[in-house]
C-alpha cells in the first residue's frame, strides 16, 4: 500500500508542476498594444523559465518533505501559502497601477515615462490626465505613449510577479498534498 501511495504523491507533483507552469503562461492577460497577440515579448520566455524552475523546486521540495517531520512539512506548506497571497496582493496592486481596461477587453500596460507625441498631446489637451484616456486618444497603442524600455520593465515586473503568485500557490498546494498524504500512508503502513 505505502508504493500506491508514493505513486500518487508523484502524480500529483506532477500534475501541479504542469498545470501550473500552463496555467500561468495561458492565463497571464496583459498585452502592450491591442493588437500583439498574448505571448508576444520576452514575458513568454520568462514564464516558461520560471515554469520549468518551478519543477525543480517540486523535485526538492518533495525531498525535503519526505525526509523531514511533518510540522517541517506543514510549515513548508504554510509559508508557500503566504507567500502565494502576498505575490497575489502585490500583482494586483501593481496591476491596478500600471495597465488600464482598453475597449472593456484587452487589459493594456501602462508606463510612467512619456514619448514625445504623448508630452505634446497632453500639452494640447490639458484635461486628459488618465493613462486609460492616452491610451484611448493613441488607439490602443500604448507603445505611442509611452517609452518602449518603460513598457517592457513594467510588463516584465507584472509577468514575474503574476508568475511568483501562481508558482507559490502551486507549491503550497502541492505541499498540502505531500504533507497529508505522507501523514495517511504512514497509519496505513503502521
Amino acid at each position: 500500500m505505502y508504493g500506491a501511495g508514493k505513486k500518487w504523491l508523484m502524480l500529483s507533483a506532477i500534475v501541479t508542476w504542469v498545470a501550473t507552469a500552463i496555467g500561468g503562461a495561458v492565463t497571464f492577460d496583459v498585452r502592450t498594444a491591442v493588437d500583439a497577440p498574448p505571448f508576444s515579448d520576452v514575458n513568454a520566455y520568462v514564464q516558461i523559465v520560471m515554469g520549468v524552475l518551478f519543477g525543480f523546486v517540486i523535485a526538492l521540495t518533495n525531498r525535503m518533505l519526505s525526509r523531514g517531520s511533518f510540522w517541517v512539512a506543514v510549515s513548508v506548506a504554510a509559508g508557500a501559502l503566504l507567500f502565494s497571497v502576498v505575490f497575489f496582493f502585490s500583482y494586483q496592486i501593481y496591476g491596478a497601477q500600471h495597465t488600464c481596461l482598453y475597449a472593456t477587453k484587452v487589459r493594456l500596460v501602462t508606463g510612467t515615462q512619456l514619448t514625445e507625441q504623448a508630452r505634446k498631446h497632453l500639452t494640447n489637451n490639458p484635461d486628459v490626465s488618465e493613462p486609460c484616456s492616452l491610451v484611448e486618444d493613441f488607439g490602443g497603442r500604448p507603445d505611442k505613449v509611452w517609452l518602449a524600455s518603460d513598457l517592457q520593465e513594467k510588463m516584465l515586473k507584472l509577468s514575474v510577479l503574476y508568475m511568483l503568485a501562481f508558482l507559490s500557490t502551486g507549491l503550497s498546494v502541492f505541499s498540502i498534498t505531500r504533507t497529508f498524504g505522507a501523514k495517511s500512508n504512514r497509519k496505513v503502513r503502521s
